[in-house]
């Protein structure tokens, strides 16, 4: 790749997609990332990990609504899933996300790209990292406060990044105190606790927070973070919402037990 110019590198990304990445097989990464956690073979420590409910509002709203200037249309739905996907998977995706199950175009491919690219993806790694000490979540607030400044076309819902004002009890790189309504502050302190005493002990769980279970055995559970119910919910009930059975035989991945 060193001998292209720049120009043909540039032509070549938009038909890669997310698939640029370090290259593994060397010394500094023997093993692909899946394949080491299918064989064990990685640093075994606990894992704090999960994805938001509304991962790709975020993506399809900046690519469109804002650098795109207008939000996603019919026309386009399925331009972009071949895009992303490929012309041979596209029809397949789009019969399982059809336009008429959702309130837009926009929202369509966004729970494409969430179920995809973030939340199966991310389930996967808990079910291959069970012998660590994984502890693993869903953010599922429907309405946090928009911590981009943009006015997107469709609700914003739990997308991409919107958990670190909770995390962190600012929003990111303002600065600022989040106009949070008393249960989402409430819900941030709630998670702040969790991180912090995962970060100290390995185990998130302490005082009167709402138990969270380790995600292991038969039957492994995911915390759903939500404001005034947070909870526990199956692995079973998460996979079948973003519909991780279909995208394994997508995406070659596979499949939850």
């Amino acid at each position: 790749m060193r001998t292209k110019p720049v120009s043909a590198i540039l032509k070549a990304e938009p038909t890669a997609g997310l698939a640029w990445g370090p290259v593994s097989g060397g010394f500094t990464l023997p093993l692909s990332p899946l394949r080491a956690f299918e064989t064990g073979r990685y640093l075994h420590v606990p894992l704090l990990q999960g994805t938001n409910h509304d991962e790709g509002q975020f993506f399809v709203g900046i690519e469109f609504d804002v650098l795109g200037h207008h939000p996603l249309t019919a026309a386009q739905y399925p331009k972009v899933v071949a895009a992303q996907f490929g012309a041979k998977a596209a029809p397949v995706i789009i019969a399982h996300y059809p336009l008429k199950a959702f309130a837009s175009p926009d929202l369509a491919f966004a729970k494409v790209l969430t179920d995809s690219e973030f939340s199966c993806p991310a389930l996967l790694a808990d079910l291959l990292t069970q012998r660590s000490g994984t502890y693993a979540y869903e953010f599922s607030d429907p309405a946090p406060p928009n911590d981009f400044g943009i006015k997107f076309s469709f609700p914003l819902g739990a997308a991409h990044s919107t958990e670190l004002q909770y995390v962190f009890g600012k929003v990111p790189l303002l600065d600022i105190t989040p106009s949070f309504k008393p249960d989402q502050f409430a819900l941030s302190a709630q998670m702040m606790g969790y991180w912090t005493r995962f970060a100290a002990t390995g185990n998130p769980n302490a005082g009167a927070a709402p138990h969270w279970p380790r995600f292991a055995g038969a039957t492994p559970q995911l915390q759903e973070l939500i404001p005034k119910a947070t909870a526990p919910q199956t692995e079973a009930v998460f996979a079948g919402f973003h519909q991780c059975a279909f995208w394994a035989t997508i995406e070659g991945q596979a499949a939850p037990r």
